[in-house]
């Protein structure tokens, strides 16, 4: 009993409520909390989404990443050309082309098919190409059907 009643002194000493046997606790404090749902992210349009994929595609071939501009192909574009054809015909027409770097114009949708409007700038201007690249909706993602530069009409 002496040391409940020191240590009750000992807890009053210390500038705490209570009274001598007692200890009190402070009531908890009730802090309310708004839950509010984060904003979602916006969703692209289908419209740009595949000239993202287009941009992306150009911009590997540009820096040499043949396999990832590949993998960016349709299942049917990946099966009727292999990656060693593939890469071969793309540095062909780098070596044609002295470099290239895409410009990714406007874009028709319809359904699940989408034209793209792409300006290939040379090393020479002289060289320059406006084409049009063609896609698919594969997979849940807009895929290139066409390894090519694309087409002069869409």
């Amino acid at each position: 009993m002496a040391a409940a009643a020191l240590a009750t002194a000992g807890y009053l000493a210390l500038g705490r409520p209570g009274s001598a046997g007692q200890i009190s606790t402070p009531s908890p404090t009730v802090i309310p909390t708004v839950l509010s749902s984060p904003t979602p992210a916006p969703t692209p349009l289908p419209g740009s989404l595949a000239q993202q994929v287009v941009s992306e595609y150009w911009s590997d071939i540009s820096i040499g990443e043949i396999k990832l501009a590949y993998g960016l192909l349709t299942v049917e574009a990946r099966i009727s050309l292999t990656l060693a054809t593939f890469q071969h015909n793309v540095q062909t027409f780098l070596q044609a082309m002295g470099s290239v770097k895409a410009v990714v114009g406007g874009v028709s949708v319809s359904g699940r098919q989408a034209t793209v409007t792409v300006t290939l700038h040379a090393a020479s201007p002289a060289n320059d190409l406006r084409t049009f690249q063609r896609l698919l909706w594969e997979g849940g993602t807009w895929r290139i059907s066409e390894a090519s530069a694309g087409s002069t009409s869409p």
